[in-house]
């Protein structure tokens, strides 16, 4: 960040490169963690169908008539609470590293 503010770029250039940064950070996180979730359900059938087909009075019937679903309410939270978090919490050092001195950051790198 000292190079770049040595070379002319604006607080704002930095605050702009900090969030970019957590935005791509935490929106990929987020969307690995849906594609987890969702893959959960079709493991989920299939653990219940192999242990059925070996040993059907191993599993208790409540679990026969289980179901998982997923509302799609909850993946777009997810993903909002995901790119808060990262926003909120990248704000903090952007503007830090925004508002050092070009010199004192180029003494630290």
């Amino acid at each position: 960040m000292g190079v770049r503010r040595a070379l002319g770029a604006t607080r704002s250039d930095i605050i702009g490169q900090f969030l970019i940064e957590t935005v791509v950070l935490t929106a990929s996180v987020g969307i690995a963690g849906v594609l987890f979730g969702l893959s959960v359900g079709p493991v989920f059938r299939l653990v219940k169908r192999v242990i059925s087909t070996i040993s059907p009075e191993s599993l208790p019937p409540i679990v026969n008539s289980l179901e998982p679903r997923i509302a799609m309410w909850s993946v777009v939270l997810s993903l909002g609470i995901s790119l808060g978090v990262g926003v909120l919490f990248g704000v903090y050092p952007a503007r830090k590293a925004a508002y050092l001195d070009p010199i004192e950051a180029l003494r630290h790198e």
